[in-house]
């Protein structure tokens, strides 16, 4: 086990933790992303579909393309659009994580942590990738069974940081003190922001895969 991976067992104990919310890319698995076409151009793609529908949702394309972290956009874009009209986007993302999924490389320490985990301590996972492309690499790795739930951006109303993902999961929690539910994440951008709008506490996972 790394610093990184002792310093959050460390503060699961010391916080009391006894429900964790887990992001999955770059926490329990790293997506490869390089296969195929590069994230410029899948991102250029996802411009595209966004264009053709408003052409005033992104300012700038390039700014857009290269920043790599598309969620204000798809958060707008639902919002605007309705959940109807997003199947493009969604499968956008589960062409491109095919291939991606096929190449990701588990994070080894991340998924003995969680495998050994008191029993009493809950799991989920709140993921902006699609249901099928975590279910599948869970199922690989043999922890599938340690998770309750998981929202990904295939089954909930908006994607981090909008709340509805973990209102989905806090149900299933049974609404319990947020001051025992823990999110682990790598993105400040979405992860982070996600958490602060549920209310709950963030451990940020920065660890290069």
């Amino acid at each position: 086990m790394t610093n990184t991976e002792q310093k959050l067992e460390k503060y699961i104990e010391k916080n009391n933790i006894e429900f964790i919310i887990w992001d999955f890319d770059l926490v329990i698995f790293k997506l490869d992303w390089t296969k195929g076409e590069t994230s410029y151009e899948f991102l250029g793609r996802l411009y595209s579909v966004f264009n053709d529908v408003d052409p005033e949702l992104i300012l700038d394309k390039d700014e857009f393309i290269y920043r790599l972290f598309p969620y204000t956009e798809i958060d707008l874009y639902f919002r605007k659009y309705g959940k109807s009209s997003i199947q493009k986007v969604i499968e956008l993302f589960k062409e491109r994580e095919l291939i991606a999924l096929e190449y990701a490389k588990p994070n080894n320490e991340i998924i003995n942590l969680i495998k050994s985990t008191d029993a009493n301590i809950s799991h989920a996972i709140w993921s902006n990738n699609n249901y099928k492309t975590i279910e599948y690499l869970l199922e690989k790795s043999g922890i599938k069974e340690k998770f309750e739930i998981i929202a990904s951006l295939d089954n909930v109303e908006y994607p981090k940081p909008d709340v509805s993902g973990f209102e989905i999961i806090n149900e299933k929690f049974g609404k319990p003190n947020k001051e025992r539910i823990l999110m682990v994440g790598d993105s400040l951008r979405s992860d982070k922001v996600a958490a602060e709008n549920s209310g709950i506490k963030f451990f940020h996972y920065d660890k290069k895969l």
